[in-house]
Formats: C-alpha cells, sequence, structure tokens
C-alpha cells in the first residue's frame, strides 16, 4: 500500500425515478490527477486579521497575535481539495435532482389545470346545450 498516495473514492445511490423506473447508482474517484492540493494557510500577500464570532477558517491569527505559518502541501492539503471537489460533485448531482423534481412538479400542476379546465368546458357546455334543449321543449309545448 502507498502511504504518499490518498483518494477518495464516493459511491451515490438515487431511488428509482418514474422515467428510470429503477435506482441509478454514480461512483466517482477523487484523486490526485482530478483535484488540486488546497491551500491550507493564508494566500500570498493575504493579511491575517482575527475572525469573526463563529468563522472557523484559517484566519492567521489568534486571540492573542498572529499565529505560525501551517505546512502546506502533503497528504491532508491533498485530502482537503478532494473533499471540496467530493462536495462540489454531490452539490451538482443533488441540484439535478431537485431541479429535475421541480420540473417534473410543474408538468403536473400545468396536466391537472389543463384537465380541471377541460372538464370545467365540458360542463359548461353540456349545461348550455341542457338548456337550449329545456328552451326548445318549453318553446314546442306553447
Amino acid at each position: 500500500m502507498d502511504l504518499d498516495s490518498v483518494s477518495i473514492d464516493v459511491r451515490f445511490t438515487l431511488p428509482a425515478s418514474e422515467e428510470k423506473g429503477e435506482a441509478s447508482v454514480i461512483e466517482k474517484c477523487f484523486d490526485e490527477t482530478n483535484c488540486e492540493t488546497a491551500r491550507i494557510g493564508l494566500a500570498p500577500g493575504v493579511e491575517a486579521i482575527k475572525p469573526q464570532g463563529g468563522d472557523y477558517s484559517y484566519s492567521g491569527m489568534h486571540d492573542h497575535g498572529p499565529l505560525p505559518l501551517p505546512k502546506e502541501g502533503g497528504n491532508f492539503a491533498k485530502l482537503i481539495g478532494m473533499v471540496d471537489e467530493a462536495r462540489k460533485h454531490s452539490n451538482n448531482i443533488l441540484t439535478k435532482i431537485i431541479q429535475e423534481q421541480n420540473e417534473a412538479s410543474k408538468d403536473k400542476k400545468k396536466k391537472a389545470k389543463q384537465k380541471f379546465e377541460n372538464n370545467n368546458s365540458i360542463d359548461q357546455n353540456s349545461a348550455i346545450h341542457s338548456e337550449k334543449t329545456k328552451r326548445q321543449k318549453i318553446e314546442a309545448s306553447n
């Protein structure tokens, strides 16, 4: 086993959809060939400042002064870059699913509205025809 090599294998199992009818599986490997090594510390030229409360990103500053510069590179930096890419990939998949569901919902609502309007117009036409028939019968009996 190569201890200098890190990678993340992800597997998304998506439930069956109405269109496909069966579950789908998406697998992807994130490694040095498709991910950049993350920068751990501040970018060159960025000044260390005390972070706002609740901000846990590296700021270069602590309550009592500047922090020492972190070691850049290495397997942890690679792993952080891979996790970031895996998160982006996951977000893209989820966004696509949500958009497809929203479109399907819009289509269902549109079809239901059309069906209602068609049924309503048929009812109105039947009522108009029925009213005409009643008038004709009344006129014929007079």
